[in-house]
């Protein structure tokens, strides 16, 4: 799949700092400049009629209380990667875990083994963005450009549609299963699909 990666993507941290929910006070105050620095940031996009912002009164307090000092710099950043990051931030030094809530959500991988049927699910695994391929690549796809089957024209739910599309595991990408009657060799097929088991209430997608 394209989704999950960064600090809120492994599965083990489901149960993290920035998914559980803590509601301590300690950690409620420990930088609540950076989303007082976030509100004056988005008021300013909202009421404003200017088209660019004024750094020294908007944008330089915001970066200011990033912790991270790669995102204070001027530097070309991921955006991907730095909504994964300010999301993080607002849960774990400003208290506010809803924003994960909100734009979190699981991904599940299963693997369907083609000599003995044993079908493995995985543990879910969080997801703050999902990656969507433009190419018809899919989770598993060929690779080969499939938009003259909807006309030239893609919609998001044939998007997503081509993630959930099985990958075939075969030749130097073959699966190695756990099963009693294959006691953990390499198969010559199986199937693995990633899918969303969770929508989160607002999904960010990513188009490549």
């Amino acid at each position: 799949g394209g989704g999950g990666g960064g600090d809120v993507g492994d599965a083990n941290d489901a149960s993290g700092s920035a998914a559980s929910g803590h509601s301590s006070s300690s950690r409620a105050r420990k930088n609540p400049e950076l989303f007082l620095a976030l509100k004056k940031l988005f008021t300013y996009m909202t009421l404003s009629m200017r088209r660019d912002l004024p750094g020294g009164s908007v944008i330089t307090p915001f970066r200011s209380n990033l912790r991270d000092e790669a995102y204070r710099g001027y530097r070309q950043q991921d955006a991907a990667e730095f909504t994964k990051y300010l999301l993080n931030e607002l849960a774990d030094t400003c208290g506010l875990h809803k924003a994960v809530d909100l734009f979190g959500g699981h991904l599940t991988t299963t693997v369907c083994c083609g000599r003995c049927g044993k079908v493995s699910v995985s543990n879910p695994e969080r997801f703050m963005e999902l990656s969507l391929s433009l190419d018809g690549g899919g989770t598993g796809g060929t690779g080969n450009n499939e938009n003259s089957d909807t006309g030239g024209r893609l919609s998001i739910s044939e998007l997503l549609r081509r993630f959930h599309r099985p990958e075939v595991l075969e030749g130097s990408n073959r699966y190695r299963c756990a099963s009693e009657a294959c006691q953990g060799q390499l198969v010559d097929r199986a199937e693995r699909v990633t899918a969303v088991s969770k929508y989160p209430s607002h999904l960010v997608l990513s188009l490549k």
